[in-house]
């Protein structure tokens, strides 16, 4: 069985993150993809972050309609910071026979050595990682060759990602822009109903 992860903070989660969703399940056709929302991420500041039932409950409604996807609350239901190694294991205890791929963004994936007990973490999954066109490409190529040296094993791919980001669109939000072209309709009605981000 082989199971993608996809971790975030999703605050909020927008087109951009329902697209790489959408692109890995037609260029890998994983048996399952698992969205699992941060309830505190080791790498973002958490000032700006809304709670995690919010996040959750928009996650499930973004990716409700993508096959073999499920949104996880296996972070937000463990207390203290959401470390990806934790997770990996707790995930491991559920799908014992399951081969793990982590998806990352390419800013992540060069800051993979700085995770903690990363190298647990290459031994427990898959690195899987995507770039648009040909950006940071030689940059990548020779980190993977570094992460490569201590353990990981690790894919790039190309992709059409969409250039959003949540900080941007929270800061649309708090200026009272229109913010319909970021994030699926649901999403958006379920930020303006509970008026999140203002």
């Amino acid at each position: 069985m082989k199971i993608a992860i996809y971790g975030g903070a999703f605050n909020p989660v927008h087109l951009g993150h329902i697209q790489i969703v959408k692109t890995i399940q037609y260029e890998f056709d994983f048996d399952k993809i698992l969205v699992i929302p941060s309830k505190i991420s080791p790498h973002k500041s958490s000032v700006e972050l809304i709670s995690a039932k919010h996040r959750l409950n928009m996650c499930k409604l973004a990716f409700d309609d993508i096959e073999n996807c499920e949104v996880s609350d296996i972070e937000i239901n463990n207390d203290g910071i959401s470390y990806t190694v934790k997770t990996l294991e707790m995930l491991k205890n559920i799908y014992n026979e399951a081969q793990f791929y982590l998806i990352c963004g390419s800013d992540m994936f060069l800051s993979l050595l700085k995770w903690k007990d990363y190298k647990k973490i290459f031994e427990k999954a898959k690195i899987l990682t995507f770039i648009r066109d040909n950006e940071n490409l030689e940059k990548i190529c020779e980190y993977k060759q570094k992460i490569e040296c201590e353990g990981a094993k690790v894919q790039i791919c190309k992709a059409e990602i969409l250039p959003f980001s949540s900080t941007e669109i929270r800061n649309t939000i708090k200026n009272n822009k229109d913010f319909k072209k970021y994030v699926c309709k649901d999403v958006y009605d379920y930020i303006t109903r509970f008026g999140l981000y203002k």
